[in-house]
């Protein structure tokens, strides 16, 4: 991986670098170009380069080679733009090559040399499944004929540097530097000259079919190129390509014949330059089957996350056609006891040719439910497509984990045991908000989620949910050993120690639910550092890519072979139906089932890394560029996410109460937001990935639910403990202070207004009644004051008149959503009173 992070860096750093004016050799969109078949693709090939001739285009691609081969390079129907390249692999990961490229004058410019030939030796290594490098060395021979002769001898060198990235098995991304140091020569004389300054190409190829195949490349200009066989032993290919408002085009064909390829390309290049292009390449097979299979590999799997392999690959191998004509196959997987038919890829190897092939699986939920950690053996096939007969096999071994067990490398897999379909949670929210259903109804939209996730939360409470560090693999202790992403968002950032004093809890009941204890625990985690951003960014040759790039790099190379992290410890979870019945669990196993019974009773929730702990948010639907004067707590209290206002909730505090779940995880978010570190995961965001498995827990013990007189008196606590939080905030006191003295004025009205709408949700109707008879004395803003008008009655207990305002209110000004919200929520609550 050092390899890996260094290429990338030299990659980054070049590309960075301003490229000098034109020299004699780059404004010749030949230089250095070989091979008649990348010429007929537009010279679009960096990230199609593969056999000898990469050593031209792109060192990595010299890992593509199977066998030994050569190939000969004639331009112009002469000698002086020609080339020899030989390769061969000396391992199935990594080849080598050597060429000879001349290149005869160009530009008939005094001083400048009349040929130039080049004598490059290269390697290429494949890192992991994905990723190869290569780099390739040159020797420079320029010919200064016409000078005198203290001036004609010179020699100098040059090096190439470059990186294949396959982000699937179609799709292809490459970059290189080439002349990394510059390409210098040192004249006899002592003069040193720049042949070539450093120049960046990087570009992608899509196999569009078993066919086609579509490649661009960026360097100078801009290139696109395309290559078809019509018939198995023909290539047909044609580019076009636009630099410095030039355009060049390009056409050429391709003919095999057992081991044996001959390519003609025909080119129109810039400056009226055309160039015929020959080329003759022999591969030297060595004694092998037909289809080899090499390196298979498979991740170890977890019960609890079988959907997700529906969807990502659990396995791979490489196949190696070592013939002379294409092969279909039907590439296998099975293993015995845990699915019930084998998964399955169809593939057609080129001939002479590797492909990596991933492996998905169709777990069975009933096989996976009750098992044990176990070791598991599995079988890949190669079955001819036609008749079903099955070419090879062979063996793989891997390891199944219990139902539960995860590793913590990614907060998204916590998405798959959060189970708001399932029957026991289903029941217990249905159980829990009943008395509260007609209520809810009649609270604006933000209130309405805020008090349902009170009363789910006390529900959660009244029967006995309580925080109990995991005896054997606490989360606090699983976050300690650190995985590879968590050790690449450190780099360039310092760790940071967040240490958050305990809150004394006063001796009112009231305040005593407000406050609580802290429970903010070691180290944050880093973030992700420039550095490993600018070395991805260019490994894909598409610029900076984000976390789930950086993962699907690294995965085939180890999580396919085990996990990212040898020393990553295996978690178990809680699924909520379990929890609900054992009523004690780890801080991951009590956040999972809040978000279960929230998003089962159709709120949004998300995850919220902190330090050694993890805890939940629920979106209040109430967008951030609202006053703050409509939220129904000081705004310190929630966090802007994705443009709305989320709550957050520390669900180890069951025992204490929603106002200080609230009052303790807003603290802690605050400190991480902060300090950049605040880490956020949308639920729905991980069933994206790892959708839930239909477990069901045992029935011998059914779930408690809440008593109801309990509950009410629960939720009746901190109902007056929100409202006596709201008075007593600075913006609630300035905003009542500023009514009462108010002399008019559209602000002062205003205000007023603001204070209205807190006055009902605080129940306080006299209040919100004097208030807006002023502003209807005064017909402020009449569309708000009727919506406000028609809430006051909706309190009051008269649905009808309430009603009757909203549609007024909505017909005065429809452009505004919240009185149409306003509508319909009324008259929905309308025709289930009617009924």
């Amino acid at each position: 991986m050092q390899i890996a992070v260094l290429v990338g860096f030299l990659l980054a750093s070049g590309a960075s670098m301003r490229v000098e004016a034109q020299t004699w050799s780059a404004t010749h969109p030949g230089y250095p170009y070989a091979d008649a078949r990348a010429i007929g693709m537009g010279t679009a090939f960096v990230s199609s380069a593969d056999g000898p001739t990469a050593l031209a285009w792109n060192p990595a691609g010299l890992v593509e080679q199977v066998f030994p081969s050569i190939t000969g390079d004639l331009g112009s129907t002469s000698l002086q733009n020609s080339a020899l390249f030989f390769g061969n692999p000396v391992s199935q990961d990594g080849a080598i090559g050597l060429g000879w490229i001349r290149n005869g004058r160009i530009l008939p410019f005094p001083g400048t040399p009349e040929g130039l030939d080049r004598f490059v030796a290269g390697a290429g290594v494949r890192l992991t499944d994905k990723l190869a490098v290569g780099m390739a060395g040159s020797f420079l021979s320029p010919s200064y004929r016409a000078a005198p002769d203290s001036a004609r001898e010179a020699a100098g060198f040059s090096t190439d540097i470059g990186a294949l990235f396959s982000l699937t098995g179609r799709i292809r991304v490459g970059a290189s530097i080439c002349d990394l140091t510059d390409a210098k020569v040192w004249r006899k004389d002592g003069r040193v000259e720049i042949l070539n300054p450093r120049s960046v190409r990087w570009g992608a190829s899509f196999d569009a079919s078993d066919q086609v195949t579509l490649a661009y490349q960026h360097d100078q200009g801009d290139h696109v190129g395309a290559e078809w066989f019509p018939v198995e032993a023909m290539a047909l290919r044609g580019g076009v390509g636009y630099r410095d408002r030039m355009w060049s085009r390009s056409a050429g064909v391709g003919f095999r014949s057992g081991s044996v390829r001959v390519d003609y390309a025909y080119a129109q290049l810039e400056q009226s330059y055309r160039q015929h292009r020959v080329s003759v390449a022999m591969v030297f097979p060595r004694g092998r089957s037909a289809v080899q299979i090499t390196k298979p590999q498979v991740r170890p799997l977890y019960a609890s996350l079988g959907k997700a392999y529906t969807r990502e690959p659990v396995a791979s191998i490489e196949l190696v056609n070592s013939s002379s004509t294409p092969v279909t196959t039907r590439v296998e997987l099975l293993l015995p006891r845990f699915m019930t038919a084998p998964s399955s890829e169809e593939v057609t190897l080129r001939p002479y040719s590797r492909q990596r092939i991933f492996l998905r699986a169709v777990l069975s939920g009933e096989q996976i439910a009750a098992i044990a950690d176990q070791p598991v053996q599995g079988v890949i096939s190669l079955v001819n497509p036609s008749t079903g007969e099955v070419w090879r096999r062979h063996t793989v071994n891997t390891f199944l984990y219990r139902r539960g067990a995860l590793t913590w490398d990614d907060v998204k897999k916590a998405s798959a045991f959060v189970t708001p379909a399932d029957p026991d949670v289903r029941a217990f929210v249905r159980e829990s908000l009943r008395p509260y259903r007609s209520r809810l109804q009649q609270l604006p939209l933000t209130q309405e989620i805020i008090t349902t996730a009170m009363v789910l939360f006390e529900a959660a409470g009244e029967v006995g949910i309580t925080y109990q560090s995991d005896p054997n693999t606490p989360f606090s202790e699983v976050r300690k050993t650190e995985n590879p992403f968590d050790a690449m968002r450190r780099i360039g950032a310092s760790t940071l120690t967040l240490a958050v004093k305990p809150v004394e809890i006063a001796a009112n009941p009231v305040r005593t639910v407000i406050s609580g204890p802290d429970s903010a625990r070691g180290d944050t985690l880093g973030v992700l550092g420039n550095a490993v951003s600018g070395v991805s960014g260019m490994i894909t040759g598409v610029g900076e890519i984000g976390e789930e790039s950086l993962r699907l790099l690294l995965f085939p190379y180890q999580a396919l072979a085990g996990d990212l992290n040898q020393n990553l410890v295996v978690d178990d979870i809680l699924y909520p139906a379990e929890l609900l019945r054992a009523r004690a669990g780890d801080c991951d196993d009590t956040t999972v089932l809040l978000c279960s019974l929230l998003e089962c009773a159709g709120l949004t929730t998300a995850f919220v890394e902190a330090p050694d702990h993890i805890f939940m948010m629920v979106d209040t639907r109430l967008p951030v560029d609202e006053s703050p004067y409509v939220l129904p707590a000081p705004v310190e209290r929630f966090v802007a996410f994705e443009g709305t206002w989320w709550l957050p909730l520390e669900t180890t505090l069951f025992p204490q109460g929603f106002m200080a779940a609230w009052s303790n995880a807003a603290r802690v978010a605050r400190s991480l937001a902060s300090q950049g570190n605040l880490r956020v995961t949308r639920v729905a965001e991980g069933w994206a990935l790892f959708e839930p498995m239909e477990f069901h827990a045992s029935a011998d013990e059914e779930i408690r639910f809440p008593d109801l007189r309990n509950l009410e008196r629960r939720v009746s606590l901190q109902d007056s403990a929100l409202a006596l939080l709201w008075e007593d905030s600075p913006v609630a006191r300035d905003l009542l202070a500023s009514v009462g003295a108010s002399t008019g004025g559209s602000e002062d009205y205003k205000r007023r207004a603001d204070a209205v709408f807190w006055l009902l949700f605080a129940g306080r109707l006299s209040d919100a009644d004097y208030h807006l008879r002023v502003l209807e004395e005064h017909a402020y803003n009449p569309p708000r004051v009727l919506g406000l008008r028609a809430v006051y009655w909706f309190f009051s207990g008269d649905i009808v008149r309430a009603g009757e305002l909203a549609d007024r209110a909505y017909e005065a000004a429809p452009e505004i959503p919240d009185l149409l919200d306003l509508r319909t929520q009324i008259r929905s609550v309308r025709s289930v009173v009617s009924e």
